[in-house]
């Protein structure tokens, strides 16, 4: 498997998971009123902003709208008025300065933190100098924040609300900035200012991310942390559930594209134990069982049935051997001569098996509906109980094996491959469903920084009658999160230097 194979099945797969994780949290975040500043596709840097929803914006007590989109141009004469750069090293000697003097060891004097003489003093629209290293501003929005003044001119809606039209920064050390309003158009200074979401496209095409305003800051009346307990739960709940309705999908449109069905199924015999009837009878393991009293078996339940009904009587088994047919005859025990905990009447372990391997089965959607509804409750199940039966020895440790982005990688392109060799889509769709139940399920373990941990934080809140102190709960997110990228390092170390390796499907 090559290396583009792997990350491009890992797009493939963990990609539209993140994503709809995301959108889980960005759609409950809206329909709590809770500001999302940014939705992206994908992760940072970003490539390009799609567009801005509407915002709104209160000038001297006069609530306009912000238009989806919206702009206000600032031209670079008044971008170089109202903000103020350092004078270039170059040319410090046509401009007053400020500057800490320091000795150097051999008795020379040496200027430092060079910076114009009037920094401190300045009254610039409240915004004061800028790095050499960053650009002026050329969108008034994009520099645009509570407590500063303006001029708006805006039109007034058939509804009787205010759009936006234009909007002016102004220089409190040189304009009027009293407050002034008209039928069409304010003056003064802004509060309650919301910007629009912004819908971005990012370099790093995996999933999204959901940028809420003040996740542990309740300051701001619109924040995620400001918001009712009921709406933070629903908000960080909606990730991981989309993770398992998605997971639901996934798998129905595995059994509309084909899953693979054993074809000739026959009952199998694992073991023959040693004094038994079987044994007497001359049965051996690996053999087929075609018939019980010349009545045909393709299910383990059928033999099982027969055999029960005919306890101390003989009965015939039509058996395969290779190439060879054969028929046996055979007792089963009576009930009160064999334990029903450790064997059966014969003495044999039976099972199934495809004696003409595997072939694609599609169903329809309503057959497909509450299959995958079912397999989805299946792996669910599995993935819970999978910690116990580890605990208990039943799954061994290397089969229980955890994995990174990497292992991810290796996976999802050995079932690319599968995919491509197989020409379906059974192999990267289940393993797409088992990621996105374990996506789902991960995210709300009560770990800091992961979903369940903020959710238990809101449970403590609601225990406590009174939320944690904002700050500490901050430094634990950072902590539990420091603490999971360095797992993720140690499982990123392991999945490199100890490749996974998938047999093939069937």
């Amino acid at each position: 498997m090559s290396v583009v194979t792997a990350v491009i099945g890992f797009l493939l797969v963990m990609g539209p998971l993140v994503f709809i994780h995301e959108f889980g949290h960005f759609l409950f975040a809206k329909l709590g009123r809770i500001r999302v500043i940014e939705f992206g596709f994908g992760y940072p840097p970003r490539i390009w902003k799609f567009w801005q929803s509407q915002g709104r914006i209160t000038v001297a007590g006069v609530r306009l709208t912000i238009p989806k989109n919206y702009k206000a141009r600032l031209s670079k004469e008044e971008a170089r008025r109202l903000f103020k750069k350092p004078a270039r090293a170059d040319k410090l000697d046509s401009v007053e300065v400020e500057a800490t003097i320091a000795t150097q060891p051999d008795g020379t004097k040496a200027a430092r933190d060079i910076k114009p003489a009037d920094s401190t003093t300045d009254q610039s629209a409240g915004f004061g100098f800028l790095d050499n290293l960053v650009q002026l501003p050329r969108d008034v929005m994009d520099v645009m924040e509570n407590g500063r003044f303006v001029e708006a001119a805006f039109a007034t809606s058939p509804d009787g609300n205010r759009i936006l039209q234009t909007i002016k920064l102004l220089d409190p050390a040189a304009e009027n900035t009293e407050s002034a309003f008209t039928s069409t158009g304010v003056r003064g200074q802004v509060a309650d200012y919301v910007p629009g979401t912004e819908y971005t496209l990012n370099w790093l095409p995996v999933g999204g991310f959901t940028r809420m305003l003040g996740e542990e800051d309740p300051s701001a009346p619109d924040s995620f942390a400001a918001a009712p307990k009921r709406w933070r739960s629903a908000a960080l709940l909606a990730g991981p559930m989309f993770n398992l309705a998605m997971a639901i999908i996934i798998f129905i449109a595995m059994f509309m594209a084909g899953v693979p069905e054993p074809q000739g199924l026959r009952v199998i015999i694992g073991s023959v134990k040693p004094g038994s009837p079987a044994e007497a009878a001359g049965l051996k393991p690996s053999d087929l069982i075609l018939s019980v009293n010349n009545q045909t078996t393709t299910a383990m339940d059928q033999v099982t049935q027969i055999t029960h009904a005919n306890l101390g009587q003989e009965i015939t088994l039509g058996i395969q051997r290779g190439q060879d047919i054969l028929d046996l005859r055979a007792t089963p025990r009576r009930a009160d001569q064999f334990d029903p905990k450790t064997e059966g009447p014969l003495g044999i372990t039976i099972g199934l098996t495809a004696t003409q391997g595997f072939a694609l089965q599609s169903y329809p959607l309503f057959e497909a509906a509450p299959r995958g509804f079912n397999q989805t409750l299946s792996a669910i199940g599995i993935v819970v109980i999978a910690p116990i039966q580890i605990i208990r020895g039943i799954i061994p440790l290397d089969l229980a094996r955890p994995v990174g982005p990497v292992g991810i990688s290796q996976i999802a392109g050995s079932q690319l491959e599968e995919s491509v060799r197989l020409r379906g889509l059974y192999p990267i769709l289940q393993l797409a469903g088992l990621l996105s139940i374990a996506l789902g399920l991960t995210n709300l373990l009560p770990l800091p920084a992961l979903d369940g941990g903020r959710l238990l934080f809101i449970l403590v809140e609601v225990i406590r009658g009174r939320r944690v102190d904002p700050k500490k709960e901050t430094i634990v997110h950072l902590i539990g999160m420091a603490l999971l990228l360095t797992l993720m390092v140690v499982l990123t170390l392991q999945d490199i230097l100890n490749p996974i390796v998938l047999p093939k499907s069937f």
